[in-house]
């Protein structure tokens, strides 16, 4: 009978967390990413994984920023 006590907040009423050490964070999870590509490498599949990963990382960053730049998301 916990949940009747909670109060019903919409998503709007909720505080986000800092959108700029998200940022900052991807970019430098991106850049440790990048450093794994330093050495070598028997074949390409790891090349593959780590540059796929950087690049969702990358994108998600451009694009939340471009949302926030648009006024869509606050």
């Amino acid at each position: 009978m916990s949940g009747e006590d909670d109060a019903v907040t919409s998503p709007d009423q909720r505080k986000a967390g800092n959108p700029r050490l998200d940022h900052i964070g991807a970019v430098v999870a991106v850049a440790l990413l990048l450093l794994l590509l330093v050495g070598d490498h028997a074949n390409g599949t790891e090349v593959a994984w780590v540059c796929g990963s950087s690049a969702v990382l990358l994108t998600a960053v451009a694009v939340d920023l471009l949302l926030r730049r648009n006024g869509l998301r606050s």
